[in-house]
């Protein structure tokens, strides 16, 4: 990153409001007092001190505008608006951009100006891509141009308006009454953007009627192709087989391939039959596509299945053969085990699953799920029940596995089945003598936690970071963290260290998650405790303790389930419309504040991090009263109770857990109640609750 150029507009701003002032921590524009009496205090006296600081001079004029403007002081307030605006540090920030310009609402005309003039020329600028916030401010202020900015520039806004950003309830409300006549071209690339912010029920409206009576070409196939890929989400299958057939028929080239595609996957949505020869028709005209091995995936899972396990195995087989670059190498090199052992050939499954467990480079989660089954198919052969072998050998050999897998990874989702499964095997005296009965939980207790490291100095921006958190300016510190997400070479841990210390945990963890660091390996250790810390921020503390104690659920189960629904975000809200920490529904939420006569005045309610945390928690809660499991009442967060109770009647003859778990169909679901329980498990280790982890690893008969 380019060095910070302490060059500010901020000390002439300064000099002209202090009126002859001979020192920066007078107020800005306070006029001399010809009576003489004594001058008030400057409630921003102590900002102003720390902006005579070169370091922090450059952030601090949008904390000014804030403190004078939080004092109804708006004539000093109005400065710092303007230096913000002006401000090389603040006018490339969106959101501050916005807040000066909300801030200077009596100036519409000259804030609209400012802002398609050079050095912002904010018309200019791509939309942050995944920061719905972001998104919104800038939709905002292309608003403000569209209706006070000069006429060339207005006609620019509406457009870029309605292509660009027709995602952003902005742009919505804008547009209800003034929307520009577009081009095809123009169309072809609205849908596009309304496609990545999953906006479905838009493309269904207006694809069709974008290319009625049209012949379809480059432009129109392509919005032809985007109208059959919504019918698929909304579950429009028709409309989607519809649209699909006719790209098929119509074009050539990309759509034709996109659309050979898309067909197979909807076909694999509906469970169809015809599904077969749609994957084949791909990979016979496709097979060096790097969607390839998905379809032959799709296909694999569709023959498992529908019980055709010979078929199942060989393709999965073709999978690994043909595709051993591919990303659904590891997860094919499972199922092939799984179908195996569901055939009851567990000596294949286990030479597979062997053989998976010794690949090179293997991320922890699958070298854990190999271990764990190799293990567990040696000490309990049948799948769906925990049956035990009758070969000693076998036996001693798994415990042995599973033993050291609980170990080395306890505070992990395999490793902490490992655990169970040997409790689960002392109860029923299934634990050959030879072998030691598991201990009893050691919990980590690490509340009391040891101290992060500080940001590293020598990097200017971290030093910049770290002198705006130890002055309690928190919100600077992210955004210039925000900044250096786009430039400059810090590293994603450094930048997750940033976020975590200036309590910006959502942010610290995506970042984690980036890098690859959000689940460490090995156990929490001393030396390695401050990266767990990282990794398993106790955020939101009191508000998750109190929704524990309000509805008798492990602290430790709600932070794993934010952490994986939200990553700690108190105010996001998911391109679905989920909202907050525990990312629930409108609908869901209104239905949960009902029943249990929960304050929620509006929508935006779903932020106040305590009360999203009670509905989230009565929701998780009476899934689990339903469900009687905590595997199943997670599995129906995700994917409602009634698909739950649909897969335990289709599942009927699963008796064991964890391969109850690995046989969901839904591949989002499966991995969502691990992720959610392995977070579990290992906040109920940190924090001291692992004896809240006891779960039965048979399911319990459906009511």
């Amino acid at each position: 990153m380019k060095r910070i150029n302490p060059y500010f507009l901020f000390i002439p701003v300064l000099a002209f409001g202090l009126a002859g002032a001979t020192t920066a921590t007078q107020s800005p524009v306070s006029p001399p007092n010809p009576t003489g009496a004594s001058t008030p205090p400057d409630p921003c006296a102590t900002v102003l001190r720390d902006a005579e600081n070169p370091q922090l001079q450059p952030v601090l004029s949008l904390s000014l505008m804030r403190c004078y403007e939080a004092h109804k002081m708006d004539k000093q307030a109005d400065v710092f608006a303007w230096e913000v605006m002006a401000a090389p540090f603040w006018n490339v920030e969106v959101l501050a951009l916005l807040e000066a310009a909300a801030h200077l609402k009596d100036a519409k005309k000259e804030v609209a100006n400012q802002l398609v003039a050079h050095p912002i020329s904010i018309l200019d600028w791509a939309p942050h891509t995944g920061d719905r916030k972001r998104r919104s401010a800038l939709a905002e202020l292309w608003v403000q141009v569209a209706q006070h900015g000069p006429v060339q520039s207005q006609v620019k806004a509406r457009e870029r308006l309605h292509v660009v950003l027709g995602d952003t309830d902005e742009a919505k409300a804008f547009g209800k009454n003034k929307q520009p006549k577009l081009s095809v071209p123009q169309q072809k690339t609205r849908i596009a953007n309304l496609s990545l912010r999953h906006e479905n029920r838009i493309i269904l409206t207006e694809g069709p009627k974008a290319i009625k009576g049209q012949p379809l070409n480059e432009d129109t196939c392509e919005i032809a192709y985007q109208v059959g890929k919504s019918g698929r989400k909304k579950r429009h299958y028709k409309k989607a087989h519809r649209f699909l057939d006719r790209v098929l028929k119509e074009c050539s080239g990309t759509p034709v391939r996109k659309a050979s595609y898309m067909k197979a996957k909807v076909a694999s949505f509906q469970a169809l039959s015809a599904a077969l020869p749609l994957y084949d028709h791909f990979l016979a005209n496709y097979p060096q596509d790097p969607l390839a091995d998905d379809v032959m995936m799709m296909k694999a899972l569709h023959l498992e299945t529908s019980k055709k396990t010979t078929e199942a195995v060989a393709t999965y087989k073709t999978l690994l053969s043909q595709y051993p670059d591919g990303d659904m190498w590891h997860e094919a090199a499972f199922r092939l085990a799984f179908a195996l052992a569901r055939a009851a050939d567990v000596t294949g499954a286990i030479a597979q699953l062997d053989s998976l467990a010794r690949k090179d480079k293997l991320d922890a989660f699958t070298q854990d799920r190999a271990l764990y089954w190799r293990g567990r198919l040696k000490i309990y052969p049948d799948l769906k029940k925990l049956t035990p072998t009758q070969s000693q050998v076998s036996k001693e050999q798994g415990w042995q596995e599973l033993q050291a897998l609980s170990q080395t990874r306890s505070a992990s989702y395999y490793g902490h089945l490992a655990l169970r499964l040997m409790f689960h095997a002392s109860e029923h005296l299934h634990m050959p003598a030879s072998i030691a009965a598991p201990s009893p939980f050691v919990p980590m207790n690490t509340r009391l936690q040891t101290p992060l490291p500080d940001l590293p100095q020598q990097q200017e921006e971290l030093a910049l970071v770290k002198a705006l958190i130890d002055r309690g300016y928190d919100a600077e510190a992210i955004w210039v963290l925000d900044r250096l997400q786009k430039v400059g070479n810090i590293s994603h841990l450094d930048r997750a260290l940033g976020y975590y210390l200036a309590e910006a945990y959502g942010k610290s963890h995506r970042e984690l998650r980036k890098a690859r660091l959000h689940w460490p390996h090995g156990l929490p250790v001393k030396d390695t405790l401050h990266t767990w810390q990282l990794a398993f921020p106790l955020a939101h503390d009191a508000a998750f303790k109190n929704a524990a104690e309000v509805y008798e659920l492990p602290q430790s189960m709600l932070w794993g389930l934010s952490r994986e629904e939200s990553a700690f975000e108190k105010d996001v809200t998911s391109w679905a419309g989920a909202r907050g920490l525990c990312q629930l529904m409108p609908a869901t939420a209104k239905e949960e504040a009902q029943l249990g006569k929960i304050p929620l005045p509006n929508l935006n309610a779903l932020f106040i991090p305590k009360t999203n945390t009670l509905l989230g928690a009565q929701h998780l809660s009476r899934r689990l009263k339903l469900l009687q499991h905590p595997f199943l009442a997670i599995a129906a967060y995700n994917a409602g109770p009634g698909n739950v109770r649909k897969w335990r009647k289709r599942l009927h003859d699963y008796q064991a857990m964890d391969a109850f778990v690995e046989a969901i169909p839904v591949n989002q679901t499966r991995n969502y109640v691990r992720k959610v329980v392995g977070s579990w498990i290992t906040y109920a280790y940190l924090t001291g609750e692992t004896v809240q982890t006891d779960f039965s690893m048979q399911l319990p008969k459906p009511r």
